[in-house]
């Protein structure tokens, strides 16, 4: 059975303020009970996705909410809440080079301790949902209708009492519309408790709901079934015209009318009529279901990091465009690099060249890896925010595995491209010196992955990662000395260049092929006179020359990774609290008001 606990929802006087006191809820409501299929309508910005996202606990932390939610008569639980009640969003963010089975079996082995019993109620639930013809297709190539019952049965696997979903039909022709409501009703038949808002649905849409709630201008003016509406505007002097759709029409009659001014007028005296008229007649929600809810957690904490990492490699690998992409990129620049720089050298070589070749190096590790990443990655924390609001997984857990994931592809498309460039350019061919070199680079690639991850995870939107991020990289670069000796710049400024992972890293660049001149017979020389510039590469006299700083190697490494670190500590804790759920801060801010809930 996909249902084992049946629960009723009920809220009184709920109200959400704006920082600045605007209301946006004002004193509304309501009940939901189990077996039923519930919809909120009314004009637009009345409050119905509003309403929802307070239920479910999905509110802005900086809104202002007061009043009480409870689930069978008892008040809401941080732990068990987002679990017990589930939330299909309108839009439905997912790993698009997943199947419809690979999508569902990943969140039931995390949601499900039994392997066997997850691929179980996968079956089940495609089944119930009509999408085991869709099985084997990939998320990309659904139709508006198959997303949306994905996104229900990722949800479902859970197997929560309480379903919301925030206007599943939009956007879908009346087909399409009616399947989602069918299975709505389906979903509510075997004991769960839905809840689903809609704008304007049809004569048609209105036989599945047991009832409806009408939102305006924030607050709910009736809640009960169809028939009963009807005779509720009729007897506040809004008779249903024959032939009408009565959604239509109720939706008509509260219109607010903003052409001019006596319009307006007229628009507010209407709704203040059917307002009043509610206030009369309505009754606070009476609880009938008093009883604790004993919610056994079935999720599986093990090898989430590895399920995530695995999910993430799988969805690269199929990604063939974006993986051609970055193959085009490595050859395209390494030929370009190579051929340019052909057996250039180390000893004797025109100091400026040799300074080109390590700044080229390090600028195609930093930004070849971090600009892809600052692209994405704030679509893919679209599917964070989901997932974690689901209580899949920690903010912590998927950063990691991201950057798992990330660092993987890194090494196998720098390693191939380290070496060969390398050795074409010529520079010291000591084994030992390249595997340092190498490593060196890699450390690169590792504070490029966390700073781009870190710059996506506190941004809101890709532009503005692409903006914070290029314009770090270009300060990187800037105080760096790869552009310059750091000793030029003025000494009220020169301090930036210890707040520059690449200064590092150039200084290990530098430092690991100059060190290797006197103890390396083998290397390509030529003398100064070869040279196209009179400043050459001849040995540690050119530290001075570069403004290199006095730090070994693998301190320097270790200095990258530390920076690496830093932007890994501060993006862990960003990813994971700005996609947690609100409910927590919700009650902190209702605790001010005696009807406040108690969590």
């Amino acid at each position: 059975m996909i249902n084992e606990l049946e629960c009723e929802v009920t809220w009184n006087n709920l109200s959400l303020y704006t920082k600045k006191g605007k209301p946006i809820l004002k004193n509304t409501s309501g009940q939901i009970g189990p077996k039923t299929l519930t919809a909120i309508i009314g004009p637009s910005g009345s409050g119905k996705t509003t309403l929802l996202d307070t239920i479910s606990g999905r509110i802005l932390s900086e809104l202002k909410l007061v009043g009480e939610i409870k689930i069978n008569g008892y008040n809401r639980n941080i732990e068990t809440w987002p679990k017990i009640v589930s939330y299909v969003g309108q839009f439905f963010p997912a790993y698009e080079k997943q199947t419809v089975c690979e999508t569902l079996t990943f969140v039931a082995s995390i949601k499900l301790r039994n392997s066997g019993l997850a691929q179980l109620k996968v079956e089940e639930l495609m089944s119930l949902l009509g999408l085991e013809e869709s099985r084997d297709t990939l998320v990309k190539n659904l139709s508006g209708g198959e997303r949306i019952r994905v996104s229900l049965g990722i949800e479902m696997l859970g197997n929560p009492p309480v379903l919301l979903l925030d206007e599943p039909v939009s956007g879908l022709d009346s087909f399409n519309a009616l399947n989602i409501l069918e299975t709505a009703r389906k979903i509510a038949d075997i004991g769960k408790t839905v809840l689903i808002t809609i704008h304007q649905p049809s004569y048609k849409m209105t036989q599945y709901f047991d009832k409806i709630i009408i939102m305006c201008e924030g607050s709910s003016i009736f809640d009960g079934p169809m028939q009963d509406c009807i005779k509720f505007f009729e007897n506040c002097g809004f008779k249903l015209p024959e032939n009408t759709n009565p959604t239509d029409f109720f939706l008509d009659v509260l219109a607010m009318d903003t052409k001019n001014e006596a319009a307006k007028r007229e628009s507010m005296e209407r709704i203040g009529k059917i307002r009043r008229g509610w206030n009369e007649i309505k009754v606070e929600p009476k609880i009938s279901m008093v009883q604790p809810i004993r919610w056994t957690e079935e999720r599986s904490s093990k090898f989430v990091f590895q399920k995530l990492y695995i999910r993430g490699i799988t969805s690269y690998i199929r990604n063939t465009s974006y993986i051609f992409g970055r193959i085009f990129q490595r050859v395209f620049i390494g030929l370009i690099f190579s051929l340019t720089f052909l057996q250039l050298g180390v000893e004797g070589t025109n100091a400026f060249s040799f300074r080109g070749v390590i700044i080229l190096y390090i600028q195609n590790e930093l930004f070849g890896t971090s600009s892809p990443i600052l692209n994405v990655f704030n679509e893919e924390k679209k599917i964070i925010d989901r997932e974690r609001k689901s209580g899949l997984y920690t903010g912590y857990e998927a950063y990691w595995a991201k950057f798992a994931v990330e660092f993987s592809y890194a090494l196998v498309f720098t390693v191939p491209y380290a070496i060969s460039t390398y050795y074409i350019v010529g520079l010291i061919t000591n084994f030992g010196t390249f595997v340092i070199f190498l490593l060196i680079l890699l450390s690169v690639d590792i504070f490029a992955i966390s700073f781009g991850l870190t710059i996506g995870a506190i941004t809101s939107t890709t532009e503005a990662s692409q903006i914070v991020g290029v314009s770090l990289n270009v300060f990187y670069l800037i105080y760096s000395g790869t552009v310059g000796n750091p000793r030029l710049i003025p000494s009220w400024l020169r301090w930036l260049c210890w707040l520059s992972p690449v200064y590092y890293a150039f200084s290990a660049l530098c430092s690991n092929q100059i060190n290797s001149l006197s103890s390396n017979s083998n290397s390509p020389k030529k003398s100064a006179s070869e040279s196209t510039g009179q400043f050459t590469i001849e040995g540690p006299q050119t530290f001075d020359s570069f403004g290199l700083n006095s730090l070994s190697i693998t301190a320097n490494v270790f200095v990258v990774l530390g920076y690496a670190f830093l932007y890994q500590i501060i993006g862990t804790i960003v990813l994971h609290y700005r996609t947690r759920n609100n409910l927590r801060e919700s009650h902190r801010l209702c605790s001010d008001n005696g009807n406040a809930e108690t969590i």
